[in-house]
């Protein structure tokens, strides 16, 4: 992460130099600094592109043409990553097993990398919005009013600059999802949305052992946090669930490596920079009978039933906690007969 020191000894927020440089300086310097915040970005963005290079080469050293087409198509699509679009990335799926593969390693590791440098980057734009706001006011006192509303014009460009436009897998959308979460589990289950517990239904006939589980209705959105905390004694431990949306129309099946591992008896959730961090998931696991047999008769779509994952719940009389991010690539379209 760029120390701010570094950021501070830029002209675009030394006080000092604010009065004396031109916009065009001031300009380059920003770019300049944010180069060195991107900086763990770029390097992320040119492994990717040799990592297709490899495999391209691998694909049609042996005469695979089918498969050369596919590599080639991300490598065009891609290009050198500064132009990149995390919605449209995720959207469109790779034909290709690796290039799928490599597509998703991709977009967690940026999403890592996107909201580490969150606050280095927040601190360099706040900077060159204050520099720019004395550079307006100098330009106005001096009578060049069209420098000044170039300074205005630069301060407003911010805003739509594809360098700073937040991750959209998870930047907060108002687009709400009336939702149900419904899942099978063996043992004691707490969920929660965010800040909020969210109560649930328990159709199992031996409810001292399994629960049939259907959440009441929530909303939910990109870069929401569903928290699942369990405690079970029993061999299987398990558990599965999914997300759909009241309409039908939408299912976000939540798979093992969607459930980020926070420990035994955690009392709190960590911020989302520290939890995009968590690289621990649930153990996989298996379902008895009766739990496969609930899941089976679980009003889901076919969409949720094959992309939710059972999980094994932690040993012990411990609360074990998992937490789910919730990202754009998992909301996904139900398909329509």
């Amino acid at each position: 992460m760029l120390s701010v020191a570094l950021i501070a000894a830029s002209p675009v927020c030394a006080q000092e130099e604010k009065a004396g440089a031109t916009l065009a300086g001031m300009a380059e310097r920003f770019d300049e600094a944010l180069g060195l915040v991107h900086q763990p970005i770029t390097s992320l963005n040119q492994s990717y592109q040799e990592a297709l290079k490899r495999l391209l080469a691998s694909e049609t050293e042996a005469g695979n043409l089918d498969r050369a087409l596919q590599v080639q198509q991300e490598i065009d699509s891609f290009g050198d990553g500064s132009r990149f679009d995390p919605g449209a990335f995720s959207k469109k799926p790779a034909d290709h097993p690796a290039v799928a593969t490599m597509k998703s390693k991709y977009l967690s590791e940026r999403g890592r990398l996107w909201n580490s440098t969150k606050r280095s980057r927040d601190e360099l734009v706040r900077s060159y919005r204050e520099a720019l706001a004395v550079k307006e006011k100098e330009l106005t006192k001096s009578g060049d009013l069209n420098a000044a509303l170039d300074a205005r014009k630069a301060v407003e460009a911010l805003d739509v600059d594809h360098r700073l436009v937040e991750d959209p897998r998870i930047s907060r959308s108002k687009n709400q999802l009336p939702s149900k979460i419904r899942f099978v589990a063996k043992g004691e289950v707490e969920i929660r949305h965010n800040d909020s517990r969210l109560q649930y239904r328990n159709s199992s006939p031996d409810r001292d052992k399994y629960i049939d589980g259907t959440s009441a209705d929530f909303n939910v959105t990109v870069g929401d946090v569903i928290v699942v905390r369990m405690r079970a004694t029993a061999v299987y431990r398990a558990f599965i669930m999914t997300i759909e949306s009241n309409d039908g129309k939408t299912a976000i099946p939540v798979a093992r490596e969607h459930f980020r591992y926070l420990g035994p008896n955690v009392s709190s959730i960590p911020e989302l920079e520290s939890l995009l961090r968590v690289t621990s998931i649930a153990d996989s696991g298996s379902a008895d009978a009766d739990m496969a047999k609930m899941w089976a008769d679980m009003p889901v779509t076919d969409l949720s039933r094959s992309g939710s994952d059972w999980i094994k719940c932690g040993p012990g009389t411990d609360w074990h906690t998992y937490a789910i991010l919730i990202m754009s690539e998992m909301l996904l379209p139900v398909p329509t007969e």
